[in-house]
């Protein structure tokens, strides 16, 4: 399975439109910033062709272990969602 980072999809970016890879990288930070900005705030954000993209709090619960054999405490926490669009799911078929 093949994973793209950050620089690499800079450097398609670069590929596919000629402008220069760091100004693409920079494009790429900015976007990053304004999703977590906006889910900070606990909105949603919503990229077409792509999905949607929203925070999520979960919270406190009680879980078995099976490597301890015993009951655990698991804490509050906040997780981002990705809920990807049908045209994206249809285009990875």
């Amino acid at each position: 399975m093949k994973k793209i980072t950050k620089v690499a999809l800079a450097q398609l970016l670069h590929e596919k439109t000629g402008h220069p890879s760091t100004t693409a990288l920079e494009v790429l930070n900015a976007i990053d910033d304004i999703i977590a900005a906006e889910m900070k705030k606990g909105g949603k954000v919503y990229l077409d062709n792509i999905g949607t993209f929203e925070r999520v709090e979960k919270p406190a619960t009680r879980k078995f272990s099976p490597t301890k054999g015993e009951i655990i405490d698991i804490p509050a926490r906040v997780v981002v969602k990705l809920k990807a669009s049908k045209t994206l799911v249809d285009r990875v078929k």
